[in-house]
């Protein structure tokens, strides 16, 4: 995912320079584009990593439900 986020990105960027140097703002648009890439590619990183926790937490879901209903069937016997 983490390739993916960055090809992703890259291209994106480039959309948007190639969309600013046909509208003939290139040189106006340059310094935002330039700030949104650097924050971006700060970002990256934390997305890719936020990312593969969601997918560690999505796949061990099914596993948590199970043993919270082992607990819970579980507790009577407890008490």
């Amino acid at each position: 995912p983490r390739y993916v986020l960055e090809v992703a990105f890259v291209a994106a960027i480039a959309a948007l320079v190639a969309v600013a140097f046909i509208q003939g703002r290139g040189g106006e648009a340059f310094g935002s584009l330039a700030l949104l890439a650097m924050a971006g590619f700060r970002v990256l990183p934390s997305m890719a990593a936020l990312m593969a926790t969601t997918n560690e937490i999505r796949t061990s879901w099914p596993a948590f439900e199970r043993t919270t209903a082992e607990l819970a069937a579980a507790q009577p016997v407890l008490h």
